[in-house]
């Protein structure tokens, strides 16, 4: 038996394998703490601005985060003002500092806040106070960070990807981020 995060992943290990019909595929959808990842209680948290955007994950170059800071870099000066950009998470390999580097180059560094590492308990009021949480992802099985948002009431704008689409239904916009006009427009 194997057991899968998503329909997605599931034919993707049915493809892999050649015929689904040899392993039985179960679908168990990873969960979310409901009562720690829920829409009541604290919001944002100490040094957060009022008003932000999200991008919450570790620096892994498949979350492109590059792309996300591109695409925010197209919203107007006013909005960029009202609603910096907060990145959460720890670095990987260089994923950081290129984050800070493309913040930076986009002329965009005032308005880009890196939090680093923050511990899971935090997690919850961060979502909470946000606007709205961002995912460039090239690629997820899942996708945790948008069922956790949804969970606290952060509207989620992700990257166009089938999987993302099976976790957020339609409770979240979709876009390509590889196009940064589109993806600021979406934003």
């Amino acid at each position: 038996l194997v057991i899968a995060n998503s329909q997605w992943t599931a034919r993707r290990l049915a493809e892999a394998e050649g015929n689904s019909s040899r392993v039985p595929v179960m679908v168990s959808h990873e969960g979310v703490q409901h009562a720690r990842f829920r829409a009541e209680g604290p919001a944002g948290g100490e040094a957060l601005p009022a008003e932000y955007l999200l991008w919450a994950s570790n620096f892994y170059a498949y979350k492109r985060a590059e792309l996300a800071l591109a695409a925010y870099a197209t919203l107007a000066p006013a909005l960029r003002e009202r609603f910096p950009l907060v990145l959460v998470g720890g670095d990987w390999d260089g994923g950081r500092q290129r984050a800070e580097d493309a913040a930076r180059r986009l002329g965009i560094e005032r308005h880009v806040r890196f939090t680093g590492w923050v511990e899971d308990d935090r997690l919850p009021a961060i979502f909470r106070g946000a606007r709205a949480h961002l995912m460039a992802t090239s690629e997820e099985t899942f996708g945790k960070s948008v069922a956790e948002a949804m969970a606290c009431g952060c509207p989620n704008v992700l990257q166009d990807l089938p999987v993302l689409r099976e976790v957020a239904g339609g409770a979240a916009l979709f876009t390509d981020f590889v196009d940064a006009s589109a993806a600021g427009a979406t934003l």
